[in-house]
């Protein structure tokens, strides 16, 4: 855990290794426990939004409570900003707990820097940030700042939350927007006040508040399903070029429009594809011979520069640079298969652990990545263009089981990536056991991963260092007390979607004396850990199914036989099956597992059932296998 978390502050750990380094600790239930109890809160939020001359302005006046020095996390303040954002009016105070102004923030204590990241090239985003701190506690700080933007597809969203670990206590929206200006929104735990007709405006006034969540439960619903907010979409808008939001196929056409023309390839690159599919007939070879060559060939870099969050870079600065983000390399990866007559459509697409939900009746940017899709006479063939070191045609467990935009001119539609399967996300596990003097014992252990655990593992093989991995693989390893002796990592080829871990590992004194006897515990099945009914805070949700199986076998020590072994168990309820099997001959017992929870979402109601289930299966885990010397 340590090593991990050591691993994501590295200053040379680039962005796409954090966002999978905290998949890694969510996936195994190494996250820390959420630390924020109540050592600050906001205690009032308030924002102004206006809209004025097809420009947007928003102005927020945050309030927050320092209760202790565990609060004072929160004291660093970071505003982000863009050439599109501008950023004006920043002030600042202190108040104590008599509510007196005792400091004020001066222009010196102003820090600005780029925002670029170590794995941005090119970027157009910045941060001001600054400290407000006091010495004796309780103390309020207050900050306020303006933010005005040229160009707009949707008012940005409005939220009670500062923080997801502290609470807002109050927190107040007041729109403003012109007579006939039209527009669809969306309120989740938000109250409208009043609306107030002007002169030449309307303006209307929300309200919220916002509770604190411990957002690092395993397998909880995404926090951004959870919490308050509105949001509100103008039905046209200008944004590069002029646009509608009045249905999905308008907002595609757009898309369409403003990355229209980015799909030349230098006549050298032509060349080199022409070279390249010699020879090869076969559309899907075909498919995946380029889709490798855009492995080999490019690398992920954001490049975020003008309207770059919407916009691609033309393919032709892929071939010549030989890098992009993920619209740059998604287009030249296009390019390429249009070049050799192939129709392939963009996908937009939410990246994410858990499946966010789309809002359907609101055709705006909802997306944070595009892929591709090729549409053939039976099937799909969904291109990740992102990953130099993913399988041809594997369907991510960020991306799987998620509505998407599927952009076609005058056709673009709401689409479902289809979700994973049993088979795609099983984690395989054998065990071979063998005793030895005075009751110890040296284990083969073999992983077939799968799934998320492929996509951890892969990245694990592929951008890290033998060191990071070893220490890695010995925080993994889900046993306790042993001696790592050796291990490899294995991938059978590129396009194979399973890395294998292959382990051999010493367990001291694992065989214990019970008078005349011996005993000892088998190995448990993997299961995750969760929380008592009572502790547990949000709904649980399984994007994909949990398909787990063992195969033990303990090698009988010579001069012993079997006395007694566990019953075979099975247990089944609607949130998945367990069973366990159990037999021997002569010189081995042989243990076989298989854990399976079905991929669903269920209340904090139907929480206290499904740990009722876990608590069954931890029990039936709880197996003792007792040895006799032979007479």
């Amino acid at each position: 855990m340590i090593f991990l978390l050591h691993l994501i502050n590295k200053t040379n750990f680039s962005g796409r290794k954090i966002i999978q380094l905290l998949l890694i600790l969510i996936a195994f239930n190494l996250f820390p426990p959420n630390l924020y109890a109540e050592d600050c809160k906001v205690i009032r939020y308030v924002s102004d939004y206006e809209v004025r001359n097809n420009k947007f302005s928003k102005t927020d006046t945050v309030e927050l409570k320092i209760e202790n020095r565990a609060g004072e996390i929160y004291t660093n303040i970071s505003l982000p900003y863009s050439k599109n954002e501008k950023i004006s009016d920043i002030d600042g105070w202190i108040k104590d707990s008599n509510g007196n102004k005792i400091r004020r923030l001066n222009k010196s204590d102003l820090k600005d820097r780029s925002e670029r990241s170590d794995f941005s090239l090119y970027e157009d985003n910045f941060v001001k940030s600054f400290q407000l701190k006091h010495n004796q506690y309780p103390y309020t700080i207050c900050y306020t700042y303006t933010i005005t933007l040229d160009q707009f597809v949707a008012l940005p969203e409005w939220s009670p939350v500062i923080h997801p670990g502290i609470s807002t206590d109050y927190a107040r929206l007041k729109v403003s927007l012109p007579k006939g200006f039209r527009f669809k929104s969306s309120l989740k735990d938000v109250i409208l006040i009043d609306t107030d007709t002007l002169r030449n405006s309307i303006a209307t006034t929300y309200s919220s508040k916002y509770t604190r969540i411990d957002t690092n439960e395993p397998f909880a619903e995404p926090f951004a399903d959870l919490k308050p907010k509105l949001v509100i979409v103008p039905e046209y808008f200008l944004f590069g070029i002029e646009g509608r939001t009045s249905d999905w196929k308008s907002f595609g056409n757009w898309f369409i429009n403003l990355n229209k023309g980015l799909n030349d390839l230098p006549e050298s690159e032509k060349n080199n594809i022409s070279q390249l599919l010699a020879g090869i007939n076969d559309k899907a070879e075909i498919i995946k011979t380029l889709y490798h060559y855009m492995q080999d060939h490019t690398r992920y870099i954001n490049v975020s520069i003008g309207i770059g969050g919407l916009k691609s870079y033309p393919a032709s600065y892929v071939a010549q640079n030989k890098y992009g983000d993920c619209k740059a390399l998604t287009n030249y990866m296009k390019a390429l298969l249009e070049f050799v007559g192939i129709k392939s459509d963009f996908v937009l697409i939410n990246r994410s652990y858990q499946p966010e939900m789309i809002l359907k009746d609101l055709p705006f940017p909802q997306f944070n990545h595009v892929i591709l899709a090729v549409p053939g006479n039976h099937d799909t063939i969904w291109i990740e263009n992102t990953e130099n070191s993913e399988a041809f045609g594997y369907i991510s467990s960020s991306i799987q089981n998620r509505t998407a935009l599927f952009i076609e001119e005058n056709n673009s539609r709401l689409i479902s990536i289809p979700r994973m399967q049993r088979k795609d996300v099983a984690m395989i596990r054998k065990i071979n056991v063998l005793f030895n003097e005075p009751g110890n014992a040296e284990a083969k252990i073999s992983f077939a991963f799968k799934g998320y655990n492929y996509e951890i593992f892969n990245e694990l093989l592929s951008d890290f260092n033998k060191n990071e991995q070893d220490k890695f693989i010995q925080e993994y390893i889900p046993f306790n007390n042993y001696d790592l002796l050796s291990w490899k990592l294995i991938k059978m080829n590129r396009d194979t979607a399973q890395i294998d871990l292959s382990l051999t590992l010493g367990f001291p004194r694992i065989l214990k004396k019970l008078g005349n006897e011996y005993y000892f515990n088998t190995f448990q099945i993997k299961t995750g850990l969760f929380t008592p009914p009572s502790e547990r805070e949000l709904p649980l949700q399984f994007a994909a199914p949990v398909f787990n199986t063992d195969t033990v076998i303990y090698a009988i020590p010579s001069g012993f036989e079997v006395k007694s072994l566990p019953a075979d168990q099975r247990i089944s309820t609607q949130f998945g099956n367990y069973e366990s099997h159990i037999k021997c001959d002569s010189k081995n017992i042989l243990v076989e597992k298989k854990l399976e929870i079905y991929p669903n979402t269920y209340s904090l109601e139907q929480y206290r059932d499904f740990y009722e289930f876990y608590r069954k299966v931890k029990d039936a885990e709880k197996k003792v296998i007792i040895l006799k010397p032979k007479i």
